[in-house]
């Protein structure tokens, strides 16, 4: 497929890929605005982050 691409080799990707899938998923429930969902889950990534 000319649009694909391979998953990026980077640390924490899964963290990273799942933050936006909740926050795809809130929005796309009706939940949360997509900017609040965005907000959420860059602090969630920020906590993670801030552990290490």
């Amino acid at each position: 497929m000319p649009v694909s691409h391979s998953v990026p080799y980077l640390a924490g990707y899964n963290r990273i890929a799942d933050s936006l899938g909740r926050a795809v998923e809130t929005t796309l429930l009706g939940k949360s605005s997509a900017k609040a969902a965005l907000e959420q889950a860059q602090k969630r990534l920020e906590v993670i982050w801030s552990e290490k």
